[in-house]
C-alpha cells in the first residue's frame, strides 16, 4: 500500500511475470484458427451492437419450429426476407445484419433445450443457440443445406436481382460449438420488394409501406444517379 505500490515497482513486477508466462505461449501460425478467431470477435462485437442499433439486425433462434426442431418454418423464413428488404430500405448507405442461430430472450433459449437438449451461450442479453440440432434433425450437411437455402432465396418473392444478391450475402459459421448464419441485406440504389410490397424497420419492427405519401419518403432515401 502507499508507496510500496508505486508505478516503478508495477511496471518491474509485470515486466517480471510476462517474462516467466512467455515461454508457455506461442504465436497463432494457423490460418484457419486465426480465420475462426477473427470470425468469433466480429460476431460478439457486432452482436453487442444490436443493443443500440435495433433497426439494423434481426436474430432468429433458428430455420426450425421451436416445438418440432426438423420443420422448416417457412412463415418465419418469409418473415427473415421481409425484414431483409426493410433493411435495406433504410437507406443506399446502409447495411443490415441477421443472425439465424441466435435468441433475443431467455423464453426462445429455453424451448430450444427443452424440445432440442442444447444448451445457449450467453452474451450480454442474447442467447447464442446455434442451428447444428436442426440440420441434424433434417439430415442434412451445413453445405447441403446452405445450397437448398440459396435455391429458395432465389425462388422466393423477392424481386430476383435483389434475391440474388441477399443469397450470394448468405455465411454458415461456428462460434464455440455453434453452426450460426449471417446475412447482409445489401446497399441497394433504389427500394425493393417483398411480394410486390415495400416494407421498412421501426426501430427492431418490420412494417409495410402503405401510405403513398411514406412511399415517397421512402423513395426520397435514394439519390437519383448522376
Amino acid at each position: 500500500g502507499g508507496g510500496n505500490w508505486g508505478s516503478e515497482r508495477k511496471t518491474a513486477l509485470i515486466s517480471s511475470v510476462r517474462g516467466h508466462l512467455e515461454s508457455a505461449f506461442e504465436p497463432i501460425r494457423d490460418a484457419h484458427r486465426l480465420q475462426v478467431q477473427e470470425e468469433a470477435l466480429r460476431f460478439e462485437s457486432t452482436l453487442r451492437m444490436a443493443l443500440t442499433e435495433k433497426s439494423l439486425f434481426e436474430l432468429k433462434q433458428g430455420f426450425c419450429r421451436l416445438d418440432a426442431p426438423e420443420k422448416f418454418d417457412e412463415g418465419s423464413f418469409e418473415k427473415i426476407l421481409r425484414t431483409a428488404t426493410a433493411m435495406s430500405n433504410s437507406g443506399s448507405e446502409t447495411l443490415g445484419v441477421i443472425f439465424i442461430g441466435v435468441a433475443d430472450d431467455r423464453e426462445d433459449a429455453e424451448s430450444v433445450r427443452r424440445f432440442a437438449g442444447v444448451a445457449a451461450h450467453r452474451i450480454d442479453r442474447f442467447y447464442v443457440t446455434g442451428t447444428q440440432h436442426e440440420l441434424d434433425r433434417m439430415g442434412r450437411s451445413i453445405d447441403e443445406h446452405l445450397r437448398w437455402l440459396i435455391d429458395k432465396i432465389r425462388a422466393s418473392k423477392l424481386e430476383s436481382g435483389y434475391a440474388s444478391i441477399l443469397a450470394n450475402s448468405l455465411v454458415p459459421f461456428r462460434y464455440r460449438d455453434y453452426v450460426i448464419w449471417r446475412m447482409q441485406p445489401g446497399k441497394v440504389t433504389a427500394p425493393v420488394t417483398y411480394d410486390g410490397k415495400f416494407h421498412d424497420r421501426i426501430g427492431p419492427r418490420t412494417v409495410e409501406v402503405t401510405v403513398p405519401t411514406a412511399v415517397i419518403d421512402l423513395v426520397r432515401r435514394f439519390p437519383s444517379p448522376k
